[in-house]
């Protein structure tokens, strides 16, 4: 299960989502937009630290066996620039978090 904010309450997600890269993507273009105007260092976000110029990474990350079957033939679709890489992590990660896998 894989926790979703919403404005009044946390839900959980019982089964994969095929969304999860599509919603990466989308952040992944907003930031890369953000990185190319330099906005983070304007509007004074990570001070004293330089940021790569290259385009960020994503992360997808849910318990391993919740990610949707799809999602790597999806991932292929979407731009080349966009290096993504999976982390699963154990079922009990409410208990704590233990990355099972990494992709």
């Amino acid at each position: 299960m894989f926790p979703i904010a919403n404005r009044k309450r946390c839900s959980t997600l019982r089964a994969p989502r095929l969304i999860l890269p599509l919603q990466a993507a989308a952040h992944w273009l907003r930031i890369r937009l953000h990185l190319e105007q330099r906005d983070f260092a304007r509007y004074g976000y990570f001070p004293g630290i330089e940021l790569q110029a290259g385009p960020p990474l994503v992360y997808l990350v849910a318990p391993a066996l919740r990610f949707h079957p799809s999602t790597d033939t999806l991932l292929r679709f979407l731009s080349p620039e966009l290096e993504s890489t999976r982390v699963g992590l154990a079922e009990s990660w409410r208990r704590g978090l233990r990355v099972v896998t990494r992709q």
